[in-house]
């Protein structure tokens, strides 16, 4: 599983902000949309990704989120929520 990457999320906003993205398989993509959330002043509590980048069967992970995919190979879609989110 690769490592947790990221300092960790800023505090998670009190309304439900979705982000949807297309990430084409990069890891470059994924990181510069992740690594982004840290500029910002809130996180969105879901983010689903098209196409995520994959290594050896498991999705890129990141901290203060947790993922979700369908059990297969390569996944086409995932979804990465806000532990705040996920612990309500």
């Amino acid at each position: 599983m690769p490592p947790p990457l990221g300092q960790g999320p800023a505090p998670a906003p009190a309304f439900l902000s979705i982000i949807q993205h297309n990430c084409l398989g990069s890891w470059n993509v994924f990181l510069s949309l992740f690594e982004s959330f840290k500029e910002a002043t809130t996180y969105p509590l879901i983010v689903f990704l098209q196409d995520p980048p994959v290594n050896k069967a498991q999705l890129l992970s990141f901290n203060g989120f947790k993922s979700f995919f369908p059990p297969v190979r390569k996944s086409s879609v995932a979804a990465y929520v806000h532990m705040s989110f996920v612990s309500t």
